[in-house]
């Protein structure tokens, strides 16, 4: 049986690399960002206590990492008090190795990353999660935000950390070319 569905993987495997029209995912690599300038959010005034709002040190760091940096949200726990939009990067990444948990009742998503071109958002140790507390949405049977929303965005990569009880859908692409998405 094993030796029969090798021939049908192989042509399956074939099929969805044809599909491709041209290379995907950011055009430069990360590391190379981070070597341009990287803003760590705790020298922005994020404490990873699970419970001071990090908004502002996030929008911070984004600010002065977006074009040609890297964004780092280190090991920890950190709240994300309010809805967030990371807008306008340009050659820029953020490397999730925390986890952000959802710490307000939004509606519309947690994070928006929004009009970016060459972009990667991941986690450097595999730790990284953004959790979003999707029961507490579920005991008053109402429906919730996105954890995470990618918006014409092109040449891009998310990867290696995980999405964690969302009120609504996990992660949202909209209008978005030459990306990917695993781990």
């Amino acid at each position: 049986m094993r030796a029969s569905i090798l021939p049908l993987t192989l042509f399956l495997a074939t099929l969805a690399g044809a599909q491709l029209s041209g290379p995907v995912g950011p055009l430069v690599d990360y590391s190379t960002k981070a070597r341009n300038q990287t803003c760590n959010i705790i020298d922005y005034g994020a404490v990873a206590d699970g419970k001071t709002d990090i908004s502002q040190a996030l929008l911070d760091a984004w600010g002065n990492c977006s074009v040609g940096g890297l964004v780092y949200i280190p090991p920890g726990n950190y709240s994300l008090a309010e809805d967030i939009e990371l807008k306008h990067g340009q050659s820029s990444a953020i490397q999730l190795d925390g986890v952000i948990m959802r710490g307000h009742r939004g509606s519309y998503q947690m994070i928006l990353i929004r009009g970016c071109n060459d972009f990667e958002f991941f986690s450097g140790n595999s730790r990284g999660a953004i959790q979003g507390f999707g029961y507490e949405y579920l005991q008053n049977d109402t429906y919730g935000e996105r954890l995470l929303r990618i918006q014409e965005v092109n040449n891009f990569s998310v990867h290696g950390f995980a999405l964690i009880d969302s009120p609504s859908y996990y992660i949202v692409f909209d209008t978005v070319t030459s990306g990917e998405v695993y781990n």
